[in-house]
């Protein structure tokens, strides 16, 4: 009876081992043999994968010759989708971070127009108003009437009127009047005695009869 399938591929990984043991050498552990200290990576050019790693049978995979070509593609390839998959994330956390500036600006803008809603309806209120249109009326109107006030030049009263009495008096002024030189006017549009201004008016108004 001939050997079954099973028979003759446990016979060539018998045979393969003894090659690999009989010719191989020592290499640094591959990734299976470094799980466990015992193992000793044994390695020939008959096979691509250790001693230990063709005792396991099997597809057992063996890294001791270093990652193969199609390796390096998958390596290479996860690290290209990692690439894209931060830029993706970075460009993703910047729309969120504008998102959130945009809503915080719209909250701040909400807080302050309510700020002012409650001010005009306290004032509205204040007014005994029925609406905030006739709030804005009103204040549009003493605006108006604020702006016409500003524009309009304030009448500026330069002298007071003279006393009537006094007016007659210089309508009936008579520079030759001995009165006027005791006060020591004399005629000529000049004080040239000092006797009103050091006090001897007294004397002068009791000569004269002046009041």
């Amino acid at each position: 009876m001939p050997p079954s399938r099973h028979e003759r591929l446990k016979e060539n990984q018998q045979n393969l081992l003894s090659r690999v043991l009989r010719r191989g050498f020592k290499m640094p552990s591959c990734s299976r043999c470094a799980k466990d200290p015992r193992r000793v990576c044994v390695v020939s050019s008959d096979s691509d994968r250790c001693a230990e790693c063709i005792r396991a049978g099997g597809n057992t995979k063996c890294d001791v010759w270093g990652p193969s070509k199609s390796d390096w593609r998958k390596l290479e390839q996860t690290e290209v989708d990692l690439s894209l998959a931060w830029e993706e994330a970075q460009r993703d956390q910047q729309r969120l971070i504008e998102q959130l500036s945009a809503q915080q600006a719209k909250i701040s803008r909400i807080n302050k127009q309510r700020e002012m809603f409650r001010a005009k309806a306290a004032e509205m209120l204040r007014r005994g108003l029925r609406s905030l249109d006739e709030l804005e009326a009103a204040e549009e109107k003493e605006r108006l009437a604020k702006e016409q006030a500003d524009a309009t030049p304030v009448p500026v009263d330069v002298a007071e009127p003279l006393d009537p009495a006094l007016v007659d008096q210089l309508a009936n002024f008579d520079p030759s009047d001995p009165m006027w030189s005791a006060l020591g006017f004399d005629g000529d549009g000049s004080w040239g005695s000092p006797g009103f201004l050091t006090g001897t008016v007294e004397a002068a108004a009791g000569s004269s009869g002046f009041p």
